[in-house]
């Protein structure tokens, strides 16, 4: 079989299956540059005896590296018309999926280890400690910043920010809130644990009702 590209061939040749290519370097894929010429690039690779093809340079863990600087705005698999859209590597051992210039989804981590992170649009999924499940908006990257955590043993969590508050709500409308300060019920802002002080006298209600809340932890019996 040979093939005879468009355009003039040095020494009027051809390129015949099975010979040698000048200039050649193994395992690099053979392509037509914008000026007509055959060229190679480092950036494309198959391997005939894996039948594996890698776009970009191959890190020392064997992973791919964009050519490009894995940038979700341009990804080294793109499609015809849509430069931006793709599959590029944000990291070593990592895959992403960018959606008009920007990374929609990720998947992978910097090590190869069984915990990894995922990303999806603005939620971030990953164990920042490991064996445990994490839950956050994607700029939210520290242990102390996660909103939901997960534990292996299935205990749970909720959480915030520092200087954020979290809360319940039904129908749109707060039921608990807790921040920095303390606790809050039914929309009313978060106050700190009550210390309720005076004499109980021979009231076995109110007693009661002191001990109860202490239990709760609502408040710290200070009564005498």
């Amino acid at each position: 079989m040979t093939v005879r590209p468009s355009g003039a061939q040095p020494n009027g040749g051809s390129v015949t299956i099975g010979a040698l290519v000048g200039g050649g370097t193994p395992n690099r894929v053979v392509y037509i540059d914008n000026t007509g010429a055959l060229a190679v690039s480092a950036a494309l690779q198959f391997d005939g005896g894996t039948n594996r093809l890698t776009v970009g340079a191959l890190t020392s863990q064997g992973s791919i590296i964009g050519s490009n600087g894995a940038s979700a705005g341009t990804p080294d698999f793109a499609f015809t018309g849509d430069p931006d859209t793709g599959l590029y590597s944000p990291s070593a051992n990592g895959i992403g999926i960018a959606l008009g210039g920007a990374p929609v989804l990720e998947l992978g981590a910097t090590t190869p280890d069984s915990d990894q992170t995922m990303a999806m649009g603005r939620c971030r999924i990953d164990s920042r400690a490991t064996d445990n499940v994490y839950i956050s908006h994607r700029d939210m990257t520290s242990t102390s910043q996660h909103s939901l955590r997960i534990t292996a043993a299935g205990a749970t969590s909720l959480n915030c920010a520092s200087g954020q508050s979290t809360s319940i709500q039904h129908n749109n409308t707060t039921r608990i809130s807790v921040n920095t300060t303390g606790l809050g019920f039914f929309g009313v802002a978060p106050v700190a644990q009550q210390n309720i002080t005076g004499s109980r006298g021979a009231n076995a209600a109110l007693a009661d009702l002191l001990t109860k809340l202490a239990l709760l932890g609502l408040i710290t019996d200070s009564t005498t």
